[in-house]
């Protein structure tokens, strides 16, 4: 039995542990274009002022630890479901039995001039965290303007003002971290960032990025500008589906699975936020960028790749902040 897992996010990691602990006993391959794989995402933040270092980010286990396991370092450019292929951008051909797609999503861009080009980042990877780090240090960094407001915006507004940095956050919605937050909620972690240094902005958005000589020199926030020599884009996530184009797995905005995270190709199963599931609460269809959710959703999936029957539970659009 060869099993190919795309990705290295929780997802795959809760994946590969609940194969381990089904004892599965074939070959399992994992493809991620991350460098380094395997790290815990929530604390990429703080390597954006030292508190963490890279080191200190990666799982404290090795998650193909047990298994017949094979690392690949590469990208997937398309999936042949009736060849059982999976073509890779170094153009090597991987060919699988079953298949967990967990590609995890990444940062969309709003219609902001301006925000194409230096000084703006956005944060998703730890590479990210670095990049901006290192821009700081060699720029000389004195202000930053976050755009975002969710949990990824605030944690990046800490970590920027812990730097040193004069910090500005703007959400355009009239409070802070909907819907991990109720409006009393986010109106006390408002207050504890104010009293931390961070400007909090909401209820408006950004209008235009101005450079000077190419670099990051204002941001427009309704009628008002904001001095920054840099910018982090925290407004959301899309699921990584690109190389779906030309095959016939089902999607949305994510990929369409069924309470066994089974897509409606035969042997393929999605884990993550790249899976669109049906949140309880709002009974509506959703994608989900939670931690939790990537969890559940990984150990259910590897438990059905190693031959089980499992059902996934609902999911709650709910965080913890």
């Amino acid at each position: 039995m060869r099993v190919v897992i795309v990705g290295s996010g929780i997802a795959a990691v809760a994946a590969l542990q609940a194969m381990r602990a089904a004892g599965f006993s074939g070959k399992v391959t994992v493809v991620t274009n991350e460098a380094p794989p395997f790290y815990y995402r929530p604390m990429i933040p703080l390597l954006i002022d030292g508190s963490r270092t890279l080191a200190e980010t990666k799982l404290t286990f090795d998650p193909l630890q047990g298994l017949d396991g094979e690392l690949v370092s590469d990208t997937v450019t398309a999936l042949n479901t009736e060849k059982r292929e999976l073509s890779l951008l170094s153009e090597r051909v991987l060919t699988y039995e079953k298949l967990l797609l967990a590609t995890g999503s990444a940062p969309v861009l709003p219609p902001v001039a301006g925000l194409e080009g230096e000084g703006v980042f956005t944060l998703r990877t730890a590479a990210d965290a670095l990049a901006i780090r290192a821009y700081i240090e060699r720029e000389m960094v004195q202000a930053a303007v976050v755009l975002g407001g969710g949990l990824a915006g605030v944690k990046a507004a800490e970590a920027l003002r812990r730097a040193g940095l004069r910090v500005t956050l703007v959400e355009r919605l009239p409070f802070i971290l909907y819907p991990a937050a109720d409006a009393a909620a986010a109106t006390i972690l408002s207050r504890r960032l104010k009293e931390a240094g961070v400007t909090v902005l909401t209820g408006v958005t950004a209008g235009e990025v101005t450079r000077k000589q190419g670099k990051v020199e204002a941001v427009r926030v309704g009628p008002h500008w904001i001095a920054a020599q840099l910018v982090v884009v925290a407004t959301g996530v899309r699921p990584n589906l690109a190389f779906l184009k030309g095959s016939n797995i089902a999607y949305k905005t994510g990929i369409l699975v069924d309470e066994h995270l089974q897509t409606n190709a035969p042997g393929i199963w999605a884990a993550g936020d790249v899976v669109e599931y049906r949140e309880v609460l709002r009974r509506r269809s959703m994608v989900s960028g939670l931690w939790s959710n990537a969890v559940a959703m990984g150990k259910v999936a590897g438990a059905n790749i190693a031959g089980f029957l499992k059902v996934a539970n609902a999911m709650m659009a709910q965080g913890v902040v």
